[in-house]
């Protein structure tokens, strides 16, 4: 597995887990809970980078 290979793995790894921050914060936190906006944000933000991150990676070529 190349170096780019194992990045790729660790951005989907770091991208579920995003998904589920963003999906724990709209499921459990209330909507007057102080911390819901700010961790939704940062969840979809950080989630809009990996995307882009992972849009834009240098193409592998298999062996």
């Amino acid at each position: 597995m190349t170096q780019y290979e194992r990045v790729e793995v660790q951005l989907q790894e770091l991208l579920g887990l995003q998904q589920q921050i963003r999906l724990f914060a709209a499921t459990n936190l209330s909507k007057d809970n102080p911390f819901r906006p700010m961790i939704e944000r940062q969840s979809r933000e950080s989630i809009e980078g990996i995307r882009s991150v992972l849009e834009t990676r240098p193409t592998t070529t298999s062996k």
